[in-house]
């Protein structure tokens, strides 16, 4: 009897047969619920294949030794296998079936479902060439440990001159940051950021001598490609020197030739000041932070760089991204000083350096920002030649990915927008302003629960940053998930510094009808900031002193500082009081693409001006062409999602009841509800109640059973807000939607 006999008569390829079909569902199902639904780091998953296989060796033996029979397990020498009833091989069969059919809709379920890659963004693959580089921010062995700042310029420095390399694929600062004091190996790092090969260095700074150490290495085998030490006299001109030998050294060990206008920039030297070289790079760490305090401590720094050298251009182009993400992002500065600023640095930072790749992407942000304002004229092609020449200069400039993103976006190209957004995550895998961006964009193709999903995501990659907070409760409050975002707000509040965090739970408040909530943020404003005035106004308004409040409003307005939301709430104020003329004007002013005389003059920027605008129409006489915005309004509202963070609300129901259908108006109100619509304060200014947009839907008894289902659900939610704060505990309504509460 040959071996093979002897195996198939013991069994033991049944076994094989059975253990391994086993084993494959064990390590599909744990390759999904241990690091999804537990949290269990990578060496989990890996200790857990090695148990099932050990298993697997296990079994064999189990099967060569021993027997299963009717009497129980006996040694396979002991057994006389002439007294064995005969072997039921197609009952075998059938259960060796029925597991391949369970590890394959296993495999199903995980690969085909989209439970293993429902998120957003798919996972990061490393480069099969050379030509992808990680840079780890360089260690710091000076004495001092204040020299750190000094180090990170260098490491700065050093991304730069490689970006600007055509043929390499660098990954951009803020991912690599994240490495920063890092116990994992070389391997980890290129698997995490898709990179085959690594940049680390160290820099020592005493007296007037600087020593850097840099090395190459592959990320998969982590063997040496090059390495280098340098001892310099401290100059600037040494310094940037050295930055240029290294950067000709790494192009040359990863066989990448350098062009002329490649080696025009790697020997640039930026600025002959170290003092101005360190200061612009704490700053640049801070606008890569993108935190409310550390946007206005780069701006400090950046300005006193330029004071010691005037002549450095990327300190400009510094100046002009920190002041003009403050306005942004913060509504931390006056919208006309945001623009002066940012105008004049990038304008004197081109000057200096026409190829600063950076200095290019802010005037792309400047264009666009002020062409959404109004949207009018052609700033929004300035702003896309600008990135994309941004982008030429440095391939790996995500701030312009991400901004010429915002920019197809509103041109209406979402697809190219995420194509963008997913490049600029292949440059810089743990960038924090792709994750909010392709968040906003799924929740405007109503992927919710994907949108909600890679906010989490966000909130645990970078736990410290108020922003995926502030998107989380925004959205959640828009699902009518009023408590959650609450909730959510409160985690983020701790966060940050910044005054007017909580702003977007003001709908939220009115909702629950706790007013006294919304006066005590408005009041909570620091003097000195910009929105006081705007704060105070509201105050009057909700305190019964309308009349001082609007005008407080009307003068903000008047300054040309004033967000949209005070054109629009005064617009609404000119509506309530009967004043249709001057509501008129103000949503023209505001809106000017309404005054436009072209067939797509409703479009998904304009619509909710757009239906608030054909009512005072209506009002003033003009039923003809209320009705045309009307009938163009409700096939834009029907291309958009109804709830969620980029959710229209009840345009439709405000759409049908000003058209005279009333039925069909009550009956997308009944819808609303349905999805979880608890308010139009949420999305509006005014409430259900008050609204004149729905006034021809007030005496149907429909109506009052909504507004009373409406009333019921706030009051569910009010008591669980209650709940929560006299518990003072949010874990229930955080668990929620995060249940492993791992944030």
């Amino acid at each position: 009897m040959n071996l093979i006999d002897e195996l198939r008569r013991r069994n033991v390829l049944r076994v094989a047969a059975g253990y391994a079909l086993i084993a494959w569902i064990l390590i599909e199902a744990g390759s999904v619920l241990l690091p999804e639904f537990f949290g269990a780091p990578d060496y989990v998953f890996k200790v857990y294949v090695l148990i099932v296989f050990a298993g697997f060796l296990v079994s064999l033996v189990f099967a060569w030794v021993f027997e299963i029979t009717p009497e129980g397990v006996k040694r396979e020498r002991d057994l006389d296998r002439t007294a064995l009833p005969a072997t039921n091989r197609r009952g075998g069969n059938r259960l060796l079936i029925g597991l391949l059919a369970i590890a394959l809709g296993v495999s199903l379920t995980f690969n085909i479902s989209g439970i293993r890659s429902a998120g957003v963004p798919a996972p990061v693959t490393v480069a099969e060439d050379l030509s992808s580089v990680a840079v780890l921010p360089f260690v710091n062995t000076s004495a001092d440990a204040e020299n750190q700042a000094f180090a990170d310029g260098l490491h700065g420095d050093l991304l730069s001159r490689l970006s600007g390399i055509d043929a390499l694929h660098v990954i951009s600062r803020t991912s690599v940051n994240e490495y920063r004091d890092t116990s994992k190996n070389l391997r980890q790092i290129a698997g995490e950021l898709g990179v085959s090969t690594i940049v680390e260095g160290s820099v020592q700074r005493a007296g007037n001598q600087v020593r850097v150490n840099v090395s190459l290495r592959e990320g998969t085998s982590e063997r040496p490609l090059w390495s280098e030490r340098f001892d310099r006299e401290l100059t600037a001109e040494n310094l940037f020197a050295i930055q240029s030998e290294i950067t000709n050294h790494i192009a040359a060990a990863l066989q990448t030739a350098l062009s002329p206008e490649d080696a025009s920039r790697s020997a640039r030297v930026p600025t002959n000041s170290i003092e101005a070289f360190t200061l612009y790079a704490e700053g640049a760490r801070g606008v890569a932070e993108r935190q409310f305090e550390s946007l206005e401590r780069a701006r400090r720094q950046f300005e006193a760089a330029i004071e010691i050298d005037p002549q450095f251009a990327h300190a400009h182009a510094g100046l002009a991204k920190a002041v003009l993400l403050m306005y942004v992002n913060y509504q931390g500065v006056l919208r006309s000083e945001a623009y002066e600023v940012a105008e004049a640095a990038s304008r004197r930072a081109l000057e200096i350096d026409p190829e600063l790749a950076e200095a290019h992407a802010v005037r792309g942000l400047l264009f666009l920002e002020q062409w959404q304002e109004r949207r009018v004229g052609n700033t929004i092609d300035e702003a896309a030649q600008s990135l994309e020449t941004a982008l030429a200069l440095d391939a790996s400039h995500t701030d312009a990915y991400v901004w010429l993103a915002s920019l197809r976006q509103e041109q209406g190209n979402l697809e190219s927008s995420v194509q963008l957004l997913t490049t600029a995550l292949t440059r810089d895998p743990l960038s924090r302003i792709p994750y909010l961006n392709l968040a906003y964009f799924l929740a405007l193709r109503g992927r919710h629960d994907d949108s909600l999903e890679l906010l989490i995501r966000a909130a645990r990659q970078f736990p410290d940053w108020s922003q995926p907070y502030n998107y989380l409760s925004q959205s959640l409050q828009r699902l009518g998930r009023l408590d959650e975002a609450i909730a959510w707000d409160r985690l983020g509040a701790a966060t940050t510094n910044d005054p007017l965090y909580g702003g977007q739970l003001i709908g939220t408040y009115q909702a629950l009808g706790e007013p006294e909530l919304v006066t005590r943020y408005l009041e909570s404003l620091p003097a000195e900031h910009p929105f006081a005035p705007l704060g105070a106004a509201f105050v009057d308004v909700l305190g019964g002193d309308v009349e001082r409040g609007v005008a407080a409003l009307s003068e903000f307005q008047a300054s040309g500082e004033a967000p949209p939301m005070v054109a629009k709430f005064l617009a609404r104020h000119a509506i309530m009081v009967g004043e249709f003329a001057r509501a008129r004007d103000i949503i023209l002013d505001d809106v000017p693409t309404l005054a436009l005389d072209r067939d797509d003059l409703v479009d998904r920027f304009n619509v909710k001006d757009a239906v608030v605008f054909a009512f005072v129409l209506q009002q003033l006489g003009e039923a003809g062409k209320a009705r045309d915005i009307l009938t163009s309004a409700r096939t834009v509202v029907e291309d958009r999602p109804r709830l969620g963070f980029a959710g229209h609300g009840i345009l439709d129901v405000e759409i049908l009841a000003l058209l005279g259908q009333q039925q069909f108006a009550l009956n997308a109100l009944e819808a609303a509800v349905n999805e979880g619509f608890v308010g139009l304060q949420l999305f509006d200014f005014w409430s259900i109640e008050e609204n004149p947009l729905l006034d021809t839907l007030r005496d149907d008894p429909r109506y009052a059973a909504i507004v009373a289902d409406i009333e019921e659900r706030q009051r569910i939610l009010r008591e669980s807000v209650k709940t929560a704060e006299a518990n003072d505990d949010w874990g229930p309504l955080l668990a929620k939607l995060a249940p492993d509460r791992a944030i």
